[in-house]
């Protein structure tokens, strides 16, 4: 549920019903991505979403996670814990955290089969992103 413009968007829908919203689609060589734009949610957290198929993968399967590229190195580490914080206000504490250190982080809400996380990880660069979707998504098992 996007809060601002009430659109709702069912995780049940798959890639090729997300062509016909009015979304920025991307087709890359090996992926197509799907731009939601920024939008509010969970209560007003603005973050700018994304979904993303393999070229390779079926897109009559279910999206099912959306994801928000949050930064790299100290500007990533920062909005990171900024959107911890609120989602430790709105939520609790998380079910499973693992900070190895100041900069590397994995934290994860999960309520039934529904999981917020957020992680870094080093790639050229510590990269933080969030991602909010099903434990067992099927763009994964295809």
């Amino acid at each position: 549920m996007f809060e601002e413009t009430n659109h709702f968007i069912p995780w049940a829908n798959t890639f090729k019903d997300l062509e016909k919203e009015d979304i920025e689609v991307v087709k890359q060589s090996d992926r197509t991505i799907y731009k939601f734009g920024k939008q509010k949610i969970l209560n007003g957290l603005e973050l700018d979403l994304k979904t993303m198929c393999w070229s390779h993968k079926n897109k009559n399967v279910s999206f099912a996670a959306v994801t928000s590229d949050l930064g790299d190195a100290t500007f990533g580490e920062t909005k990171a814990r900024e959107i911890k914080k609120y989602l430790v206000d709105l939520f609790g504490e998380p079910n499973d955290k693992n900070v190895d250190n100041e900069d590397k982080m994995s934290i994860k809400w999960t309520f039934d089969n529904i999981r917020i996380s957020i992680v870094g990880i080093e790639q050229f660069a510590m990269k933080y992103d969030i991602r909010i979707g099903w434990i067992d998504e099927p763009n994964n098992r295809i």
